[in-house]
């Protein structure tokens, strides 16, 4: 049975000291909690690749597509469940659960290379486990909707989307700190352990979750705040009527653009390593900064976004911000007509930066691949498909983390804001599964469109399924206005921590 939680409307109650500031504390922890759980997806994405394949130099970018996808798929079917689960039991019982297995799937991963075999299936369930752990996405969503007023929503949710999207893109950079162990690393063997500069990123996702268990155990207390003007318990809700409309298009909207962003990162390491031949060790190396540098665009987008919502509406601005995303795509397809194609191991290997440029791949001939993974380009569409020049793709890049960064951030906001004072942890968790599912089509459809067509066709389809998101919000422009609540106030009550 789900815990009886007193209210209070803060526009006019005068919160205690002791109230406010644990109140925030438990909400900092929740935007703790959404770093680690994108993070953990996203630090071994650059060097995922490279790491399978110095196990098995077999394998094609097409499993990768699956490896990646196993932690969009856990997370599908945890959300739901962890977000009605969530509603009826104490908040610490899903958040230590998925926090556990966490640090379980890390070590799983940091171990994959250990084994004698088998070592991509093993990458596998290890992805799943963490995928599962990442359910806690939707609980701590839910909470921050419930522990804040609708004037403070949009900023504490902008945080948390921050947080969320520092940690998707700054995890690769977080990889690329780990580049000088090497490829051989070191041996551990009390614990029979070989520890490189792919596996070891593992090692401080575990860290952080190991972390984040003492400190929901010791500094989280649960609060709630009803919307303004609504001093019903979070039990009830047979009143409030939800715009399912706009509900539904801001979830088709959280499916879009978490599907491109997770197709963006499967793909850009072996279309680094195609488009310039780089080794497997620089691959990781300059993936890493290349996100390092898009954690900190995300991080002025999103704490701009507070202030700009102040002058312009939210629709608006999640509009324009879809447009951004969209047009970076389009930029970033091959310029027909150049006279350059992707290095391979039979031809030389052109300019990366412009057709008139100086040569600055590895080799004039890509040779000798099989030691460090600078193959070029191997692909059936290297000898039809034009160079993606680097200049063009770090240009590209930058609109579209600008542009992702304002469209997650948004669509958070703008849904939280349709659910009114409704209990959201069922709701946060379909928004969360949807998000999931973005996570296990992205990679899959991202990998097998660059496995068979080349980044032609890949961009092309990413920017179509953007254009077509972006017409729906346009004429769903209505539906997404906020729920404003219509009933009368009931007598104030107390604001208190749930017991």
């Amino acid at each position: 049975m789900s815990e009886k939680r007193n209210l209070i409307n803060c526009d006019t109650y005068e919160e205690s000291d002791y109230d406010n500031k644990h109140r925030w504390r438990s909400i900092k922890l929740m935007y703790l909690i959404s770093f680690l759980g994108t993070m953990q997806f996203s630090i071994v994405v650059t060097s995922m690749w490279p790491y399978t394949l110095l196990m098995t130099p077999t394998e094609d970018s097409t499993r990768l597509g699956w490896m990646i996808a196993l932690y969009g798929l856990g997370q599908l079917i945890a959300s739901p469940v962890l977000g009605v689960f969530s509603n009826y039991v104490p908040l610490n019982v899903p958040m230590i659960f998925t926090l556990v297995l966490s640090v379980f799937g890390n070590i799983l991963y940091i171990y994959a290379g250990s084994f004698p075999s088998h070592n991509t299936e093993v990458i596998m369930v290890a992805r799943f486990c963490l995928g599962v752990s990442g359910g806690s996405l939707a609980v701590s969503r839910s909470y921050v909707s419930g522990a804040t007023t609708l004037s403070e929503r949009t900023g504490a949710l902008a945080l948390q989307s921050a947080a969320y999207i520092v940690g998707l893109v700054a995890g690769p950079a977080f990889q690329s700190a780990f580049t000088p162990i090497g490829e051989k690393g070191l041996y551990l063997e009390g614990i029979a352990l070989r520890l490189n500069m792919y596996n070891s990123t593992a090692c401080l996702s575990a860290l952080l979750a190991a972390i984040c268990i003492i400190l929901q155990l010791t500094v989280f207390k649960p609060y709630r705040v009803p919307d303004s003007g609504d001093q019903t318990s979070i039990d009830d809700g047979e009143n409030v009527k939800i715009d399912y409309v706009g509900v539904v298009v801001a979830l088709c909207a959280q499916f879009m653009f978490v599907h491109v962003s997770t197709a963006i990162e499967t793909i850009l390491p072996p279309l680094g390593m195609a488009m310039y031949s780089w080794t497997r060790a620089e691959c990781t190396l300059y993936v890493g900064i290349i996100f390092s540098v898009g954690s900190c665009l995300c991080i002025g987008v999103a704490l701009a976004i507070g202030p700009l919502t102040k002058r312009f509406e939210e629709r608006k601005l999640l509009i324009m911000g879809n447009a951004v995303f969209m047009m970076s795509f389009l930029a970033c397809i091959p310029i027909p007509g150049t006279s350059d194609y992707p290095p391979t191991p039979e031809s030389p290997s052109p300019s990366i930066w412009s057709s008139n440029g100086t040569n600055y791949t590895n080799a004039s001939y890509v040779t000798d691949c099989e030691d460090d993974g600078a193959c070029g380009c191997t692909y059936d569409w290297c000898e039809s498909t034009n160079l993606v020049y680097l200049p063009q793709l770090l240009v590209v890049l930058v609109f579209a983390f600008l542009g992702y960064a304002f469209v997650i951030v948004l669509t958070i906001s703008i849904y939280s804001k349709l659910l009114g004072p409704k209990p959201q942890g069922l709701f946060m968790g379909i928004f969360q599964a949807v998000a999931s599912f973005g996570l296990l089509i992205g990679p899959i459809h991202s990998g097998y469109f660059f496995n068979a067509f080349g980044p032609t066709w890949t961009f092309l389809t990413i920017s179509a399924m953007l254009f077509l998101i972006l017409m729906t919000i346009i004429l769903a422009y209505d539906r997404l206005k906020p729920y404003i609540q219509n009933t009368q106030s009931l007598p104030l009550e107390k604001y208190e921590p749930v017991k």
